[in-house]
């Protein structure tokens, strides 16, 4: 059942999705049915309850369907990340009460890496390097992030030397996508994971360290991404430069396309601080070639406003309250992730997280009360 419900997750859309349809039938909605099923026949009905109620909050954000101009395009977002949320989450909370967390993480990693054999024969029959091919089912960014999850996942759930030689293996799946936010992403989650890891005598050394070669990488940047243009034709390596090139704002891969997205959501928040421009209306407001900000605290308060935007903030970032959650490094990772790439349906990774990390405090929390009221 750990596939199905992770394929869910992937796909992201429980209405008919093109990508999954087979002779006809929509695959997709079969699996979405008969996991709501099979929670039923557990008797688990209680969480499905229970994730509505983590999620009711969002509902909160339909007022801006009333003044939204691209109304399919935010419908679309929300319908699909609320009730993919709501039947993951419900799912994965009947599965953690029969497999233990690295169980659940080495069956991640077996699904994904069979996505990434996948994705390697179709790209070679149809375009190794051309990042406009999908990665099989999913696009660059999406096939990017479940590398970096399978990844983080290898390095919970097995032991050593395996465990390097498949994150090894993820890492260069994830290069290999051209997607720089997730790669970033990961970068930052290992590294904290390590520095949380590494003796406190040798923290602020390494700190030092990594903090002056990010400046001179940052200070130098435009120089490399030159360097890198006008001496390779290889075009994973030229879109890496771009990442770089912090002159070329027109460039919807480039940071300064970003930037550009920053300066439009403050004047955009500005004028319409408390109601925002509508869920999915970022796009038409800008009048910009990017469809949303690529950053999710952006995204929520100028399409939200400030209230309903800090209201889907704080479900988002539950995982942070969670101090013994295992879904912890995973919900930073996503953050990360969410500060530089994707729109509100492409980070149900975090929300999910974070419900279950929600799920699991109040779990240990009843554990605790019960052997108190039991002594």
């Amino acid at each position: 059942m750990v596939f199905v419900v992770l394929l869910i997750l992937i796909v992201g859309e429980v209405g008919v999705s093109e990508r999954v349809v087979v002779a006809g039938i929509p695959v997709n909605i079969l699996m979405c049915i008969a996991t709501f099923l099979w929670i039923l026949l557990q008797n688990k009905a209680e969480y499905i309850f229970q994730t509505f109620l983590y999620l009711s909050p969002l509902l909160v954000g339909l007022i801006s369907f009333f003044y939204v101009e691209a109304l399919e395009y935010g419908l679309h977002k929300f319908i699909n990340l609320f009730m993919v949320s709501w039947l993951v989450t419900a799912a994965m909370m009947c599965i953690q009460d029969n497999l233990h967390h690295k169980d659940i993480a080495k069956l991640t990693v077996m699904l994904f890496f069979s996505i990434l054999l996948f994705a390697l024969f179709y790209k070679y029959r149809n375009g190794f390097f051309d990042r406009s091919v999908h990665f099989g089912l999913n696009g660059p960014n999406v096939f990017s992030k479940m590398m970096g999850i399978a990844l983080l996942c290898s390095l919970y759930a097995f032991k050593r030397p395996y465990k390097y030689i498949i994150a090894a293996v993820f890492f260069l799946a994830l290069v290999w996508t051209q997607s720089k936010g997730p790669l970033v992403a990961l970068v930052l989650t290992v590294m904290y994971v390590w520095y949380k890891n590494t003796e406190s005598d040798q923290k602020i050394f390494y700190f030092l360290i990594a903090a002056f070669l990010s400046l001179m990488f940052i200070v130098n940047g435009d120089s490399i991404a030159a360097l890198i243009a006008d001496n390779s034709s290889n075009p994973m390596l030229q879109r890496y430069a771009l990442a770089l090139d912090t002159s070329n704002a027109n460039n919807a891969g480039s940071i300064g396309s970003r930037m550009d997205a920053v300066l439009l959501s403050i004047n955009m928040l500005a004028e319409h601080p408390l109601l925002g421009v509508g869920l999915g209306d970022w796009g038409v407001a800008a009048g910009s070639d990017l469809q949303y900000p690529h950053n999710i605290v952006l995204e929520f308060l100028t399409e939200l406003g400030i209230f309903v935007g800090l209201i889907y903030l704080l479900i988002f970032l539950g995982f942070l309250r969670a101090i013994f959650s295992p879904y912890k490094v995973l919900g930073l990772y996503f953050l990360i992730c969410a500060l530089f790439s994707g729109d509100l349906l492409d980070n149900r990774y975090l929300l999910i997280c974070s419900l279950l990390s929600m799920h699991y405090g109040n779990t240990l929390y009843r554990s605790e009360a019960d052997k108190e009221y039991s002594a």
